[in-house]
């Protein structure tokens, strides 16, 4: 009766303190009957358990009863590895409620569960190293983390770093004990993964219950993404860069906003002879894009001395020209869309062919190259070339939505355009899988600007393509334009703010003057939708996926 008195309370003081050591030292057990955790191994240090980004971070609830989020969510990729966050015995690995887990008890006392896998590659009482594949994940891994007494605690608060200790009960040598602790200790943990499995449950109709609610679901997205910044730990560095970039830009909007150019100031087109060309972006064919939306009257350009550049080579012709015009010299190609795909270095090279032509034939004119997306791209790169001019011309480069800094999915989209009936950049972007442009389009703009050579690039807050913190360039003078859900990325071009700061820039003036809520969302907004083109550019799973699709 006293032993039974004594193993009853051995075992309710398990349950509370979370672990029990075996009676038996590790190395004298068998591989297929290891003991709890051993308390003599106090380095526990934390990693995560994917590479994946975190897209929701810790919200504990109000109450325990009410939706939050109990630990940290990564977006993951199917099949891909989820592993130990560090040395431990596995207490539970299952199914509750229909919904796959693994729970670890790790040597500090401590416990983490890797909840909603699509499948568990580990058995119960098994010990494993950091680093070990616990399952593979489906959509979303649920990352908890819960001190011995069951309390969840925040994960980011032990990742990367060895945890205050808890008291660890010491070994006992009544195996009775041990089992009927362990056994407690997993009904204990089914239960408080049924509970997770509710919460998660109630908080699973997140967007659809915030459209209900009128929420606008972009406001939600983006609080995501800023806890993304929080917490990312597959690129550490890069997380604490990205929020030290967002401070800088911050303190200069609302601390000390730049020199600006009121609205009731509006300047005159420059004196003297212009000639504009005109650089579209990829896709476009011989009627212009978007780049021919541009108020070139505004800008005080006849129209005659507006030539539009061909991927094809030369110029294309427009409907107005006739015989006799002085551009009448200049070859004259259809500009089809496949020839955007080539190289920003080899469209440089015909664009640059074609403002030597007309510094020729137009001698003493300024040439102003105003380029689009891509288009400004090469305008920067062949304007790069004017050091082999036998005599030099006063030129002006204006970018609009142009990806200076490159576009971080680039090179993902196009490896996953090669799984079979996948577009890949077809459908974002309309380029075929393996196209050379795809690879400027990653780096970016590789060329220097000259340094007699003036250059406005802008963007737009709202632009999905080519988020405004990557138009700037260095050298350049940097504006991003509109607010409230206006210009995306085509529609930038054609706007009167557009043609507004372009005349300010030829002037000679600072930008316009912007309030201080735009100033706020011109620092905030491009970096939240950059943050989600870094959610979909995980090189090392997307390669890892693709290679499995592709070879299977």
């Amino acid at each position: 009766m006293r032993n039974r008195a004594l193993t009853a309370v051995l075992v309710a003081v398990a349950i509370i303190g979370g672990t029990i050591a075996s009676a038996a030292p590790a190395s004298a057990q068998p591989p297929d009957a290891p003991s709890d955790p051993s308390p003599a191994d106090e380095n526990v240090v934390y990693r995560h358990p994917v590479d994946g980004p975190v897209v929701d971070g810790y919200r504990p609830p109000a109450k325990p009863w009410l939706p939050g989020n109990r630990g940290l969510e990564y977006a993951t990729f199917p099949g891909e590895a989820v592993v130990a966050a560090a040395d431990g015995l596995v207490i539970f690995a299952g199914s509750v409620a229909g919904t796959l887990h693994v729970t670890i008890l790790h040597d500090d006392g401590l416990r983490t569960s890797y909840s909603f896998l699509a499948s568990v590659d580990v058995a119960e009482n098994s010990r494993l190293l950091a680093g070990a594949v616990v399952g593979r994940a489906a959509r979303r891994v649920h990352f908890g983390v819960r001190d011995p007494s069951g309390a969840y605690m925040d994960p980011g608060g032990i990742i990367g770093r060895q945890p205050i200790l808890r008291a660890q009960l010491a070994p006992h040598d009544d195996e009775a004990v041990a089992s009927a602790a362990r056994e407690a200790r997993r009904l204990e943990e089914r239960s408080n993964l049924s509970r997770l499995v509710g919460a998660a449950s109630s908080a699973g109709t997140w967007v659809s219950d915030r459209v209900a609610e009128g929420v606008d679901v972009s406001l939600e997205a983006g609080r995501l993404m800023v806890e993304r910044y929080i917490w990312t730990v597959a690129k550490p560095v890069i997380a604490i860069q990205a929020w030290a970039d967002l401070g800088m830009a911050l303190t200069s909007a609302v601390i000390s906003p730049p020199e600006c150019t009121p609205e009731s100031i509006r300047p005159a087109p420059p004196d003297g002879q212009r000639v504009a060309v005109l650089v579209p972006g990829l896709n476009t064919t011989a009627d212009g894009g978007p780049i021919v939306d541009l108020d070139m009257d505004a800008l005080g350009f006849a129209s005659t001395d507006v030539i539009r550049f061909s991927y094809d080579g030369g110029r294309v012709r427009d409907s107005h020209n006739t015989d006799g015009l002085w551009s009448d010299p200049l070859p004259a190609t259809l500009n089809r869309p496949e020839a955007t795909h080539r190289s920003v270095a080899d469209s440089a090279d015909l664009l640059a062919d074609l403002l030597d032509d007309i510094r020729r034939l137009r001698p003493g004119a300024t040439i102003e190259v105003y380029g689009f997306s891509i288009g400004g791209m090469v305008a920067v790169a062949a304007v790069g070339q004017m050091s082999t001019w036998d005599v030099p011309a006063v030129v002006r480069i204006v970018t609009i939505a142009s990806p200076h800094r490159g576009l971080a999915p680039a090179r993902t989209i196009d490896r996953i355009g090669s799984v079979p009936g996948i577009a890949g950049l077809t459908g974002w972007l309309g380029i075929p899988a393996g196209s050379p442009i795809i690879e400027d389009l990653a780096s970016g703009t590789q060329a220097a600007l000259p340094d007699n050579v003036p250059m406005l690039s802008i963007g737009s807050m709202a632009d999905p393509l080519v988020p405004a913190v990557r138009t700037a360039f260095d050298g350049a003078e940097t504006v991003t334009l509109g607010s409230g859900g206006r210009f995306g990325h085509d529609g930038l071009v054609g706007d009167e703010d557009t043609s507004r700061e372009i005349s300010l820039f030829l002037a000679g003036r600072a930008p316009s003057c912007r309030s201080l809520l735009h100033r706020v969302g011109a620092a905030v907004v491009p970096r939240l939708i950059q943050g989600a083109h870094e959610m979909v550019s995980i090189a090392g799973p997307v390669d890892g996926l693709v290679d499995t699709v592709v070879s299977g």
